[in-house]
C-alpha cells in the first residue's frame, strides 16, 4: 500500500513537472501581427519567431508574405494551386536558408551561436513543415 502511495505521488510529481516546464511559444514584432499566420500553423511561426533575430525587418517582412502566399494556395481546393504551392514553398525555402545563413560583417558570438542554431535545426524543421503542408495538400486534391 505504501510503494502505492509513492508511485502516486511521484506521478502527480511529474505530471506537475511537465505542465510547469511546458514550453509555450511567445511571439513579438511581424510575427506577432500575422495572426492568421500564427493560427494557420503555430509551430511554423514559432521557428520563424526565432529567425527575427537574424535577419532585417525587411526580410522578415518578405519571409512572412510569402508565407502568405503558401498559406493561401495550401488552403485553396483548384488544381492549379499544387504548382503554385510548390513554387512558393521552394522559394519560401531557399529565401529563409538564404537569409539565415549569410555571413553578416561584425557578428557577436551570440549571434554566431543562434546562426548555428537556426541553420541546424530550425530551417531542417521549417523545411519539414512544408513538407508536410504540400503533402497534405496534395492528398487532400486526391480527394472526392
Amino acid at each position: 500500500m505504501r510503494n502505492l502511495i509513492v508511485m502516486g505521488a511521484f506521478g502527480l510529481g511529474y505530471v506537475a513537472l511537465q505542465r510547469a516546464f511546458t514550453r509555450h511559444p511567445v511571439f513579438s514584432g511581424q510575427v506577432a501581427e500575422r495572426t492568421e499566420l500564427i493560427a494557420w500553423n503555430l509551430t511554423l511561426m514559432d521557428c520563424i519567431q526565432q529567425l527575427t533575430e537574424l535577419v532585417s525587418d525587411d526580410e522578415m517582412k518578405d519571409i512572412l508574405e510569402r508565407l502568405e502566399q503558401v498559406r493561401t494556395a495550401s488552403l485553396s481546393r483548384e488544381r492549379s494551386s499544387l504548382r503554385t504551392l510548390q513554387h512558393n514553398i521552394a522559394s519560401t525555402t531557399a529565401e529563409i536558408v538564404r537569409v539565415a545563413g549569410r555571413s553578416r560583417g561584425t557578428m557577436t558570438l551570440e549571434q554566431m551561436r543562434i546562426q548555428n542554431t537556426v541553420m541546424e535545426d530550425v530551417v531542417e524543421v521549417i523545411e519539414s513543415i512544408l513538407q508536410n503542408i504540400q503533402h497534405n495538400h496534395m492528398l487532400d486534391s486526391l480527394g472526392p
